[in-house]
């Protein structure tokens, strides 16, 4: 159990520091090292003191398939993560330039207002509906 989640660890890490790609690979080297490991247990090369069936391959290949499939979630559901979040951060970006914008257009505008006001001789009047 603790291998596993160590394993899921490490594709998690490799696929948010290095992408699709590294979490792809990271999954596979996890996958094989667990393959070998099942075979050199179940083949009685190796015998552990775990209390638990080791030597069943079926519980093996179910262990693995199960282990593989949440890799395949994990890998392509943070590579989609990663990838929204660098699109709405580029989204993000290209709107605070353009609130900028606005921000200082609008500032010019106050001031040749206030200017117009300020420095007017004539009464200038607001005039309200109610």
């Amino acid at each position: 159990m603790d291998a596993g989640l160590f394993f899921l660890t490490l594709i998690a890490m490799a696929a948010l520091m290095a992408g699709l790609q590294g979490g792809l690979i990271a999954l596979g080297l996890s996958s094989i090292t667990i393959a070998v490991t099942g075979f050199v247990i179940v083949s009685d090369h190796v015998r552990l003191s775990l209390g638990l069936p080791q030597a069943n391959p079926m519980l093996w290949i179910i262990g693995g398939t199960i282990f593989l499939l949440m890799g395949i979630l994990l890998t392509m559901s943070l590579s989609v993560v990663i990838h929204g979040m660098g699109t709405n951060l580029t989204k993000a970006t290209s709107l605070t330039g353009e609130l900028e914008q606005a921000n200082e257009a609008l500032r010019q505008i106050e001031e040749r207002y206030l200017t117009l006001v300020v420095t007017s001789p004539d009464l200038i009047l607001l005039l309200d509906v109610n």
